[in-house]
């Protein structure tokens, strides 16, 4: 044999793995990083050295990767050579594979693997297009995906180097990025800014009355905020004052602002008066003026309306008929009018008349009203009832049901409230006659009695049977006797003078009293008895009570015999009855019984404990008595009839007898024989089985007592498995169950269990992975058979737990044996290796600003399997995804580490970007609401953009340095956010900076809310919120600091009554309320004086108010129309005319009499007025 040299490799040699671009971890990336198997001696090769290994593995020779031989040769002189494994790029998801070389290293079989993975293409996410406002910033971003990571980016125009960048360009903008992977694929993207070119329109100014509503629109928005708090593009609005409204749209996060003037005219507030119902045709109108100029228009009437003056609040109206009218009082201020109805009723005042009084002898007679105007009704009171035949006629026909005095009252409606009445007295003195009810007695007396009216009365007898004795004929209710029984009739006379009489009669029946006597009571032992009553008078009858029927031979015979259907106690009774209504009854109680009789039977008891039932069949009932003689038997009930259940504790013959007794009737005794047979038993035992399953169990019986069978065997016996026998053998585990029966056909049943010890069955330890190089125990868990067992492990007699440690995948195999020699079914167990280990991870961004996250994401395959414990370069247990804050550039290491242990590294790449400064300062940070504060962000300008929250919820701002105005109270947190060129943010938050004190809320009220020059004193009411301080101006020139003063208005007029409030922090607020001081017109005169010169009510005067000076007259007249005293002359300042002494023209003094004054008279706004009245002279 020639062997050539070196073709024989005996020495030894090292496998090693590694990667052409480490960067990416331990794997081959397919068209990026190839995986390198390098073999190396311990020393140079003198002459080429050829190692032979076999290729496997998960990846495909030829296909996954580029084709390679089965060895490689190190060439002489060098100590290693490189086989590689190049990935093809199939653009295939398939997952991690490997590739396995598999040589002998001298004797030794060793292995090593290199893994691939995909290199899926590179593809972006480019984020959605973005529109911004002018000098506003916007977020460009795009999320790369596949290749092989870290990636690199670069956006055009400059704007960065990240996957995210803020951009603030000054016109629309198209932003191009590139992204190239760590293998140097790219791909790229663009995303648009756009700036937006926005406004508003809040439309035209408005005019309006006060209390109606503007309808305000803004255009062009997405969001709106009014300046009163709304929130649509259009707005209803109803300002009490003249107002401007500001707008603030917003749309894709630009603001526009307009503004819009609603002028409101303030609207009068009517009141025509309170409706009014009148007994007259004239009225002064009452309503209360406010704003503008008013009119009276007559809305609705039956008639015609005349006014004094249809521009005056308190004009008088004339109406030319009565009936309901509406009045409408309309007020105008400069186009803004308002109106208010009143409702007037008008009806001429009715004058009832009743008639003349007067009396009759009658219940009834024709009233004489004299209607005047409206509608009449009749009322009455009196002694009786009185009945109109037409209440509402003023002639109508009135009847009383008793004399006396009556008031008849005649009561006459016109209108709703114009009511007079007049009454009429009639004296009705006619008699009325009562006798009373007719009588009927049992008796030959009784009294009378009638009813008496008016008048005297008497009694006397019209007719009757005899001549009856009345004891006092003028008593009403007098007694009578009678001297016969028999139909009397009596006449009660009453007169009141004159022929005014009345009478009436009773009827009286007097009828003599039976007395019944029916016998003695009585007890028979029979069911028929002889009665015995006594007879009296009348017609007499029997009648009965009790528990059966009975019957008479003759109901109306005093000894009648009568006969009953049942025994018991029988009430009979003796009813008489003289003819006439007049009855007696009598009872008499007799106790009938028949004998009974003691007949029962007995039936007959078959087995020992069976009952025998004792059925009582004599004519015995529920009332009889029963004595029975059980010989010591147990019984059940034992007393009365039955039926009776019975037996006895021993087998034998026993007597049973029984005699019935009935309401002392007692009946014969019967006896009759019981016999009772011994008791059936039996006794049973058993043999269990040695082992599951088999059939060797045995069973023995033996019997006594009962009644044998006369031929074969003595008993009949049914087991549960279908024998007959007495014994059984040869049976299988179970229950069984026999009936034994005797020739009675009485039974007993036995049973017993025949048992077998448990299956015999094992368990053993589950299959399980180990780590390479561990030990494991393998342990048999038995279950059922017969303890002690023997175990056996790949067909050898062991114990129940052994230790294994395979150097590969291996099954175990095992049974037992029990002390019965029973044998388990085969079980099996298996051990397997883990595989090795490895760990893929990525970040979702390789670039951060500090402060940020970072978003780890790993997947560990291999090893023992999860749980993994997996650390990073930060010392933390990581757990996927996990959040990684990185302070400065640097890697982050991941190391995987399983339960063996076994571990596995990789390393990620980050860039930090530093955080932007913020730092603020505000020009004021207290004042009153609404409060406008500045505010300045101190640090540098490097392209930071800003968004504030002034932390109201009314809006931001994005400027460096904005001004805000608080229109609401209360201490306000203010934040800033800065976000670098870089899109690094920082927060900084300033808890309560800004402190707003509330504006307080002038309000008050004033009483009376109508205020009259006759007293123009106001009282008013302080309902201010958050004032501390006061300021009140009457619009007078007079002012007052009081909480609640009181102020008198000097005259008629209109006053700006003004309120000024002061909170403790110096805020102010002002109302404003228009107080009418009303003018009044009045005027009256007194209606007697004496022109005597004693110095007291020596002249008469007409006082009034409200009165011009300028156009007064007043006269007096005597009887006959003529002006005896006039005057024009009215003194405003004592508020009277000049006075009349008590002189005519001629200068003479007027005689005592009663004068009639006219006085007619404007007021001071030009109304016209008259008013009348009379005065008396005394002297």
């Amino acid at each position: 044999v020639f062997l050539e040299a070196n073709s024989f490799i005996s020495n030894t040699y090292t496998v090693s793995d590694s990667y052409s671009n480490p960067s990416l971890g331990n794997h081959a990336v397919e068209g990026c990083s190839d995986g390198l198997f390098t073999f190396t001696l311990p020393s140079p090769a003198t002459s080429p050295v050829t190692i032979g290994y076999t290729v496997s593995g998960t990846a495909t020779n030829g296909t996954d990767y580029a084709p390679i031989q089965n060895s490689v040769t190190i060439p002489a002189g060098q100590s290693s050579a490189v086989v590689t494994i190049a990935p093809v790029n199939d653009g295939i998801v398939e997952g991690t594979e490997s590739v396995i070389f598999s040589y002998m290293n001298g004797c030794t079989p060793e292995s090593d693997t290199i893994y691939i993975v995909d290199n899926s293409p590179l593809s972006l996410n480019m984020g959605t297009n973005v529109t911004t406002c002018p000098g506003g910033s916007a977020t460009i971003s795009v999320a790369a995906s596949g290749g092989v990571i870290p990636y690199q980016y670069i956006w055009s125009n400059s704007a960065g180097t990240s996957s995210s960048e803020n951009v603030s360009p000054p016109a629309t903008t198209v932003y191009t990025v590139t992204v190239t992977d760590l293998c140097g694929s790219t791909a790229s993207g663009n995303q648009t800014v756009t700036i937006s070119t926005f406004t508003t329109d809040a439309g035209s100014d408005q005019n309006i009355c006060s209390g109606i509503n503007a309808i305000l629109t803004a255009t062009n928005g997405g969001t709106y905020l009014w300046s009163n708090g709304g929130n649509s593009a259009t707005i209803s609005v109803s300002p009490s004052v003249t107002t401007t409204y500001v707008v603030t749209v917003t749309s894709a996060g630009c603001t526009a602002i307009d503004s819009v003037v609603v002028n409101v005219t303030t609207s009068p507030v009517v009141n025509a008066g309170p409706d009014q119902s009148l007994c007259v045709l004239s009225y002064q109108l009452q309503a209360i003026p406010s704003i503008g100029a008013g009119t009276w228009t007559m809305i609705s009437g039956p008639g015609t309306a005349l006014f004094s003056d249809q521009s005056s609040p308190t004009s008088n109206v004339d109406v030319t008929v009565q009936g309901s009218y509406v009045f409408s009082w309309t007020e105008d201020n400069n186009g803004c009018s308002n109106s208010d109805n009143v409702s007037l009723v008008f009806s001429t005042p009715p004058l009832a008349n009743a008639g003349t009084d007067s009396s009759m002898c009658s219940l009834n007679c024709t009233l004489q009203a004299i209607p005047s105007v409206g509608t009449g009704i009749w009322t009455s009171s009196g002694p009786g009832l009185a009945t109109f035949s037409n209440a509402s006629n003023a002639n109508t026909q009135v009847t009383v049901d008793a004399s006396g005095t009556y008031l008849f009252i005649w009561t006459e409606t016109n209108g709703t409230s114009c009511v007079s009445a007049d009454t009429v007295q009639i004296l009705f003195f006619q008699p009325i006659a009562n006798a009373g009810p007719d009588i009927a007695v049992c008796q030959l007396n009784t009294s009378l009695g009638a009813i008496p009216s008016v008048g005297i009365g008497s009694w006397s007898q019209i007719s009757g049977a005899g001549t009856a004795s009345i004891a006092d004929p003028s008593n009403p209710n007098t007694s009578v006797i009678a001297p016969l029984q028999g139909t009397y009739v009596f006449e009660w006379l009453e007169t009141n003078g004159g022929s005014c009489f009345s009478a009436d009669q009773v009827s009286v029946v007097f009828t003599s009293m039976p007395s019944a006597n029916a016998g003695v009571d009585t007890s028979l032992c029979q069911l028929n008895y002889a009665l015995q009553a006594i007879p009296s008078i009348g017609t007499g009858t029997w009648t009965y009570s009790g528990l059966g029927s009975a019957s008479f031979q003759n109901i109306h015979l005093t000894t009648t015999l009568v006969n009953v259907s049942i025994s018991g106690a029988y009430n009979f009774i003796w009813t008489e009855d003289n003819g006439h209504g007049c009855m007696d009854s009598d009872t008499v109680q007799v106790q009938l019984t028949q004998t009974p009789t003691s007949i029962f039977t007995a039936s007959l008891i078959a087995c020992f404990g069976d009952f025998s039932t004792l059925n009582y069949t004599g004519t015995g009932n529920a009332q009889s008595s029963y004595q029975w003689n059980f010989s010591n038997g147990n019984v059940s009930p034992g007393v009365g009839s039955g039926p009776q259940a019975i037996t006895w504790n021993a087998s034998g013959v026993y007597s049973v007898s029984l005699q019935v007794s009935l309401n002392g009737c007692n009946s014969v005794v019967t006896t009759l024989q019981v016999s009772v047979p011994p008791e059936l038993d039996a006794q049973i035992s058993s043999t269990d089985l040695l082992c599951n399953g088999s059939e060797s169990g045995e069973i023995e019986l033996t019997v006594t007592g009962g009644t044998p069978l006369s031929s074969g065997d003595n008993y009949f016996y049914v087991w549960s498995n279908g024998y007959h026998s007495e014994d059984i053998t040869g049976v299988p585990q179970g229950f069984y169950a026999v009936t034994i029966t005797d020739a009675n056909g009485c039974n007993v049943s036995r049973n017993t269990t025949i048992h077998e010890p448990p299956q015999l069955s094992l368990d053993v330890t589950l299959p399980q992975f180990i780590c390479p190089g561990a030990t494991v125990p393998l342990t048999i868990y038995p279950v059922g058979g017969t303890f002690p067992y023997a175990y056996f492990w790949n067909g050898t007699s062991s114990a129940a737990t052994i230790t294994v440690s395979p150097s590969q995948n291996s099954t175990y195999t095992c049974y037992v044996t029990d002390a019965n020699g029973c044998q388990s079914q085969m079980a099996s167990t298996t051990v397997s290796i883990f595989p090795p280990m490895d760990i893929i991870a990525a970040v979702n961004q390789d670039s951060v600003c500090q402060g940020e996250s970072v978003v780890v994401t790993y997947q560990v395959t291999g090893g023992a399997g999860e749980p993994y414990t997996v650390t990073g370069s930060d010392g933390n247990v990581l757990h996927s995804p996990y959040l990684y804050y990185p302070e400065i550039n640097s890697s982050f290491v991941l190391t995987a580490t399983d339960a063996c242990p076994q571990t596995t590294s990789t390393n990620l790449p980050i860039f930090v970007y530093p955080a932007p400064p913020n730092a603020f300062l505000a020009d004021s940070v207290e004042g009153c609401q609404p409060f406008s504060v500045s505010f300045i962000e101190i640090n540098e300008d490097l392209g930071q953009s800003y968004v504030w929250d002034f932390g109201d919820n009314t809006n931001l701002s994005l400027a460096k340095n904005p001004e805000h105005t608080y229109t609401t109270y209360g201490t306000f947190d203010v934040s800033l956010v800065v976000t670098s060129p870089d899109g690094c943010k920082t927060v900084n938050i300033v808890e309560d900076f800004i402190t707003v004190y509330p504006k307080p809320n002038a309000l008050f009220t004033y009483d009376p809310s109508i205020v009259s020059i006759i007293k123009p004193i106001v009282t008013f009411h302080n309902i201010s919120e958050w004032g501390y301080e006061y300021n009140w101006s009457f619009g007078t020139g007079d002012s007052s600091s009081a909480i609640n003063p009181e102020y008198c208005f000097p005259g008629v007029g209109a006053y700006p009554v003004s309120l000024i409030a002061v909170s403790e922090f110096g805020c102010r607020d002002t109302a404003v309320v228009i107080i009418p001081v009303k003018d009044e017109i009045s005027f009256y005169a007194p209606t007697a004086y004496s022109p005597d010169n004693d110095g007291t009510n020596d002249v008469f005067y007409g006082y009034g108010y409200g009165i011009d000076p300028g156009a007064f007259y007043l006269a007096v007249y005597d009887r006959w129309g003529q002006v005896i005293w006039d005057t024009k002359i009215w003194d405003s300042s004592l508020s009277r005319s000049s006075g009349w002494d008590g002189r005519n023209k001629s200068g003479n003094l007027v005689k005592n009499d009663t004068y009639t004054w006219l006085c007619v008279f404007n007021n001071l706004y030009g109304n016209r007025t008259e008013k009348a009245g009379t005065v008396t002279v005394i002297r």
